[in-house]
């Protein structure tokens, strides 16, 4: 009997010899779909990461570029404002002539700016368009009373169309649409030839 014992113990060690890599293979078999699983949600987790961040960016970028452009409303509204003190308040042939120039090249740059910021989607409120300097208002008033206006004019309005300058400058390189960069482009331009025109009232 007992070398039938150890016959049938040998067949039972073997027959779950047989039945254990089934088990190991349908083991693997689950890791590796499971692996698979954890690979493919890792990636479109990392592509929704990706895609926020570059949408944040793109809206980061927008943003400061619609920033650029009501800055430069805000500032073609303070030279308009400065060229106004210059007719009512300058007996100076000179600064009267920049003035009126100012005046009439400040309203058409800032209606074209305005119509175009609006095809694009970049709404102007009225606050912006006629943004007052209360530096400047408090400066010239100032002056007036102290009889050196004219001075005060030069100063307030070179640091001012300066500045105008400048944001030009800052909007066009940083635009992206044709239009405008364009209109940006014209609008240096001809600033710039008022600038040049300001600077020899210095030397009067």
């Amino acid at each position: 009997m007992q070398p039938n014992q150890s016959s049938n113990n040998d067949q039972f060690y073997f027959m779950n010899d047989n039945h254990s890599p089934h088990q190991n293979s349908f083991s693997r078999g689950n890791g590796s779909i499971k692996s698979r699983i954890f690979v493919v949600a890792g990636g479109i987790l990392i592509i929704i990461i990706v895609a926020i961040i570059l949408n944040l960016i793109l809206s980061g970028s927008k943003n400061a570029n619609n920033k650029n452009i009501i800055n430069i409303v805000e500032d073609q509204a303070i030279m308009m404002q400065i060229a106004n003190q210059g007719t009512t308040n300058s007996k100076n042939q000179s600064i009267l002539n920049l003035s009126a120039t100012t005046q009439l090249s400040m309203f058409s740059a800032q209606s074209q700016l305005i119509k175009a910021a609006a095809a694009k989607g970049v709404p102007i409120t009225q606050p912006e368009k006629n943004y007052s300097s209360s530096s400047v208002n408090t400066s010239l008033a100032s002056a007036i009373l102290n009889g050196t206006f004219d001075a005060a004019y030069i100063s307030n309005y070179q640091t001012k169309i300066n500045q105008y300058q400048d944001n030009l400058s800052l909007a066009y390189n940083a635009e992206s649409n044709a239009k405008i960069k364009a209109l940006l482009s014209t609008l240096y331009k001809q600033n710039k030839v008022i600038i040049e025109y300001s600077k020899t009232l210095e030397s009067n």
